[in-house]
């Protein structure tokens, strides 16, 4: 079997309140399928949580549209704390945004304005947690479902834009362009690396291509994991779909790059089943790596998708609707 990347699976957001934050991506983004709810020990984590064993709830919503989700994420044995210095683009290292799609920015934007996001122009929005996003084009046609679609980038602050860059070439295994961007009238440096999907995982279907967008922050800057355990306010991780683990550590060891944290053989999450690693960027960034192997159909009668029976089969959009419906 050869290792592949099948998407953005999610993107980790720690909140105060997980039911107050799902409520809003519902309303402002359309992110309505919750895949799993869950509460419990993130035991494993604890390198990133002053060794300390913490309990947290949380919560994985889709987009019916398609694209990588958002995993809300609340501590619930402590009070999340926020860095204790704001968070802005071009100012700080670690991942710093979302790309949205959207079919018309126009009104996507006047939208989200409504729910309470604020503008930073240049289709930059900010949400009520201090949260950047950014509105893309997007090719969605379904009325149905909305002016957008799910996760389609990750933007990540760091330090040295070059050296990020040849990081996530190798990871990505694609080459990546040099440009720049306005947010708020102030030129950024900046890099992107595409990844087109091959096509191999279950879920290609659902999660599509993607990239990620690397910002060259001033000099000198702070990393936003500085003061902050995972799971604190904001975002914490980004999560890869991925299938066959051995072949993703052998690519890992050929450009001397390990796990931090790794789950071996498997973990639930929820009803779920597969298998989590996390891995550190140069700036301390976490990516997140699932493998995952079973999702709970009709969890009552004991019903499972094994999606480890489907490598190189992918579900068809359609037929995905349908499951995910059915699970939320």
């Amino acid at each position: 079997m050869n290792p592949f990347i099948g998407g953005i699976q999610q993107v980790g957001i720690g909140v105060s309140d997980v039911d107050q934050a799902i409520a809003l991506y519902k309303k402002a983004l359309g992110f309505n399928i919750t895949v799993f709810d869950d509460e419990a020990e993130a035991k494993l984590m604890a390198p990133y949580t002053g060794n300390e064993v913490h309990k947290r709830r949380a919560a994985l919503v889709l987009h019916p549209n398609g694209g990588g989700g958002f995993e809300i994420w609340q501590f619930t044995s402590r009070t999340p704390q926020p860095a204790s210095f704001p968070i802005q683009l071009g100012e700080t290292r670690g991942i710093m945004g979302l790309s949205i799609p959207c079919r018309d920015i126009a009104k996507g934007s006047a939208h989200i304005v409504e729910c309470g996001f604020k503008s930073l122009g240049n289709d930059w929005f900010v949400d009520p947690y201090g949260n950047h996003f950014h509105l893309c084009e997007s090719t969605v046609k379904e009325e149905k479902n909305g002016l957008f679609g799910g996760v389609a980038g990750i933007w990540v602050g760091c330090d040295n834009l070059k050296e990020s860059a040849t990081f996530y070439e190798k990871l990505l295994r694609s080459n990546a362009t040099f440009d720049s961007f306005h947010v708020k009238d102030e030129m950024i440096p900046s890099a992107r690396i595409n990844h087109k999907n091959a096509g191999r995982s279950a879920l290609s279907e659902w999660y599509g291509d993607f990239f990620i967008g690397l910002i060259q922050t001033k000099e000198n800057k702070p990393t936003a994991l500085q003061d902050r355990y995972w799971g604190d306010l904001g975002y914490i991780h980004f999560c890869l779909d991925v299938v066959d683990y051995k072949g993703i550590e052998a690519q890992l060891d050929e450009s001397n790059l390990s796990f931090t944290v790794d789950s071996q053989d498997g973990f639930p999450m929820g009803k779920a089943v597969g298998r989590f690693a996390y891995l550190e960027d140069p700036d301390q960034s976490l990516i997140e790596w699932v493998e995952v192997h079973k999702l709970p159909f009709v969890p009552a009668i004991g019903w499972y998708i094994d999606f480890r029976k489907r490598i190189g089969k992918p579900y068809s959009k359609k037929r995905l609707d349908k499951i995910f419906k059915i699970m939320s």
